[in-house]
């Protein structure tokens, strides 16, 4: 009689049998049987080995595996506070993925990190920003010359002045057009302005972004991966070195065809103590094979997990600003690529942020001033026209102010000789008034009307002789003769009091061209 000891879950077990005959069918049972328990309960090594969810594992051994490696920062992932904040990332996706389309060379969320410092600077004078924001419309009408305007900050007592009193704003004109330059950079400062939150939200977003990249394209894994978190780990733990259940998939051709190799038998008792741990944990492994999709996905992203985990804080901090995120997300593409394309300008705001502050602490003069200076080739007829405003007409370079007759040439008290020109009929010729074609009757000269005597060969003309109402040429009621000779002098009104002295225009023009090297 031969006598035998199988292994059992319970512990060792005897068996009696009395045939050779019989233990060889015992041994198969204990390698080979499917449907019914061999003994206490027990299946064979062919059942376990055969199992669905086993043979799913074993077919996706290399992401179960994958994950087993990334066990320790898919741990770091499990915490609350990280679970939470990919939660919380998760659910701002869309915007995170908007930010991300705008990262990289040449992309506007890049460009604006790099002139980062500058954007915090900017914020942090933020209520100045906003104030300068509230007359935009009057800064935008100075942005024709804004290099010229940025030189004003040095003199913006002086700009006060001017825009107290339109008088001394006459001897302004020669420079002004360039102050109407402004509103080129402003729009862009305000709509910049607008996004930018206390804490510098968008510098976060900026000094994490690669990492905000990482979590976008993984980000339904990563939700997965925190939803079955608990499984995961359980799994992970039941693999060890040498990867078992792979070991088991591998071979199953072989356990399968163990009932003609005796030999097998005795490898398969020799690793009893495996198939018995397998069927211990036969639920975590059933588990793993409801959510091997998602064992699949993480492992496919293994090396993205393992990089998320390392930045966990990074992750948490994300997590808080999730609001902020969405308003970066919120901002057109439009405008952060406006932006992004002054960002040489958003830094020079940045460096200048003093200057802006005396700009919004001045907001009102300039607005005054903005309302009661006008430059260009027609002339004003908004309704914000009013007594006392000035206009540098472009096409005649003439300064002019508005009265009850309507606009007309400034001036004041002292009358003097502005300009005195002579034409040889029929012989071209070029002045300081214009360019003479040859004309008999039409001769360029530039003058305040009723400010203007005309000569015919040394003889003094009556007014009815001629029209000179346009200020930019002189008109013969009757055709003088080849070779006569005809002179125009023109007479300008200023004032001698309260006016800038060359050294004091001069600082002027240097405070301009200083407000213009910082962007503003």
């Amino acid at each position: 009689m031969a006598k035998t000891s199988f292994y059992s879950g319970s512990g060792l077990q005897n068996t009696t049998v009395n045939t050779l005959e019989a233990y060889v069918q015992e041994s198969k049972d204990w390698a080979t049987k499917l449907v019914d328990p061999v003994a206490d309960g027990l299946y064979s090594a062919r059942y376990y080995a055969t199992d669905t969810n086993v043979v799913n594992v074993g077919g996706n051994i290399t992401s179960v595996v994958n994950v087993a490696n990334a066990l320790t920062p898919i741990s770091t992932l499990a915490q609350t506070a990280n679970i939470t904040a990919i939660n919380t990332v998760s659910t701002d996706i869309a915007n995170v993925n908007q930010v991300a389309t705008n990262l990289g060379t040449g992309q506007p969320v890049t460009l604006v990190s790099a002139a980062l410092s500058n954007v915090a600077t900017v914020s942090g004078s933020i209520a100045n920003v906003d104030l300068v924001g509230g007359s935009i419309s009057n800064v935008n009408a100075l942005g024709g010359s804004i290099a010229n305007v940025n030189l004003l900050v040095p003199e913006i007592a002086d700009i006060n002045t001017v825009a107290a009193s339109a008088t001394n704003v006459d001897l302004v004109g020669g420079s002004i057009t360039n102050v109407n330059s402004v509103s080129g950079s402003l729009t862009n400062i305000n709509a910049l302005a607008a996004q930018i939150g206390s804490g510098g939200d968008v510098g976060i977003v900026a000094t994490n972004i690669a990492d905000v990249s990482t979590v976008a394209s993984g980000i339904t894994n990563v939700s997965t991966v925190s939803t079955n978190i608990a499984n995961v780990n359980a799994l992970a733990a039941q693999i060890g070195t040498g990867g078992d259940v792979g070991i088991v998939a591998t071979n199953i051709a072989d356990v399968s065809t163990v009932a003609s190799d005796i030999s097998s038998v005795t490898n398969i008792s020799t690793n009893l103590s495996a198939v018995t741990a397998l069927n211990s944990n036969m639920a975590v492994v059933t588990n793993v094979n409801s959510n091997m999709s998602s064992v699949t996905s993480v492992s496919g992203i293994a090396a993205n997990v393992t990089t998320l985990a390392g930045l966990s804080t990074e992750v948490a901090a994300l997590g808080a600003i999730s609001a902020d995120i969405t308003s970066v997300a919120g901002i057109s593409t439009s405008d952060l690529s406006t932006v992004a394309s002054n960002a040489t300008n958003v830094a020079n705001v940045g460096g200048q942020i003093a200057a802006v502050s005396t700009v919004a602490a001045n907001i009102n003069s300039l607005t005054s001033f903005n309302d009661t200076y006008f430059v260009g080739a027609n002339a004003p007829t908004s309704s914000n026209v009013n007594s006392g405003d000035l206009w540098f007409d472009t096409s005649t370079s003439i300064m002019r102010v508005y009265g009850s007759s309507g606009w007309q040439a400034a001036g004041s008290s002292v009358n003097g000789v502005s300009q005195s020109v002579s034409y040889l009929v029929g012989t071209n010729k070029t002045t300081s008034a214009g360019v003479y074609t040859g004309s008999l009757t039409t001769f360029p000269a530039v003058y305040d009307p009723a400010y203007a005597f005309v000569w015919l060969n040394g003889v003094l003309l009556d007014p009815s002789d001629y029209t000179g109402t346009s200020g930019t040429q002189i008109v013969l009621s009757t055709s003088a003769t080849t070779s006569d000779i005809i002179t125009v002098m023109s007479f300008g009104t200023f004032q001698l009091a309260d006016h800038y002295n060359k050294t004091q225009t001069d600082n002027l023009i240097n405070g301009v061209q200083a407000l213009a090297l910082a962007g503003l």
